[in-house]
């Protein structure tokens, strides 16, 4: 039997310690990764050193180093479209047909409020009114507001928090994304549904991101009435860009047999070279594990990195 102490240790302190235990004939064997616990938990890497038996030396690494580099800077969740934003909205009963949900629509001739937009209820922060009479008014009353993101491909989702009365179509982009008691199909300006959602009914969406553009994005939503003697509406939403899950990239690097290696088994990663550390080389032909030992003709120095992609 050959044992071999060892220690875990972070740049700090040491972390656990143990021994490997060699039977006779056997030539390998597994240390367990130990769960870091305060204040370990934010250590960059773990080091493992390894002592010469008493019984025998060891001809191995006498050190590996295991490394968990994070994916990229952590992306908190982002409020898109607030509760009580302010939209442009128009109710004044005319058929707007499809040209209003499009980004380049120019609503500067319609009226502007803040949310909670709606009237009946009394809770209201915009009255957005309504044309006709108390039994005869109009259908559907429109509503476009415009918010700016720089880098759509940071989130992967959206969750949407839907305030409304009685049905609501919502289109990003001019692309219908969601709905909220209203049929499938094209909803006429004069549509009414024919069924009442409670006061101030709220439904929440999980999207994808996918419509989302870098710059301004258009949000566009039409309320549609119960019916025409119905006595109140109400609309306000909230949009929150959910990030895309930030992956990080696990190594291992290690001397063996003299020569130091390169080990990771993070997915979707590809390694790079560079002589400088100025300019780097996509190197996808390397592969896990890498032998990154200097070959004797080449004196320079040679810089490995893994890039997610």
């Amino acid at each position: 039997m050959v044992s071999i102490p060892w220690k875990a240790l972070t740049q700090d302190d040491v972390i656990t310690s143990g021994t490997l235990e060699f039977p006779s004939g056997e030539v390998a064997a597994t240390i367990e990764l130990p769960t870091l616990s305060p204040p370990f938990d934010s250590a960059p890497w773990i080091a493992f050193r390894f002592n010469d038996s008493p019984t025998a030396s060891a001809t191995g690494p006498s050190t590996l180093h295991f490394l968990d580099l994070p994916g990229g800077p952590t992306i908190t969740e982002t409020v898109l479209v607030g509760f009580g934003s302010l939209w442009s909205y128009l109710s004044d009963g005319s058929n707007q047909g499809t040209a209003w949900r499009d980004p380049d629509f120019d609503d500067s001739a319609w009226q502007t409020g803040e949310g909670q937009l709606g009237y009946g209820d009394g809770d209201e922060i915009t009255d957005v009114g309504y044309t006709g009479t108390t039994s005869t008014k109009n259908a559907t009353t429109y509503f476009r507001h415009k918010f700016e993101i720089q880098d759509p491909l940071g989130l992967s989702s959206l969750s949407l928090d839907l305030l409304f009365d009685d049905g609501a179509v919502i289109y990003l982009n001019g692309n219908r994304i969601a709905s909220a008691n209203i049929p499938e199909g094209e909803p006429a300006f004069d549509f009414f549904i024919g069924s009442t959602s409670s006061d101030n009914e709220r439904e929440t969406f999980t999207l994808a991101a996918n419509n989302l553009i870098a710059g301004t994005n258009t949000l566009a939503i039409e309320i549609h009435q119960e019916g025409p003697s119905s006595s109140d509406i109400s609309f306000d939403i909230e949009i929150i860009g959910i990030p895309t899950p930030q992956v990080s990239i696990n190594t291992l690097t290690a001397f063996l047999q003299n020569d130091r290696f390169l080990f990771w088994n993070t997915q979707d990663v590809t390694p790079q070279t560079s002589s400088d550390l100025a300019s780097w080389q996509d190197r996808p032909d390397l592969l896990s594990p890498l032998m990154t030992t200097p070959a004797p003709s080449s004196p320079n120095a040679q810089f490995f990195r893994l890039m997610l992609r």
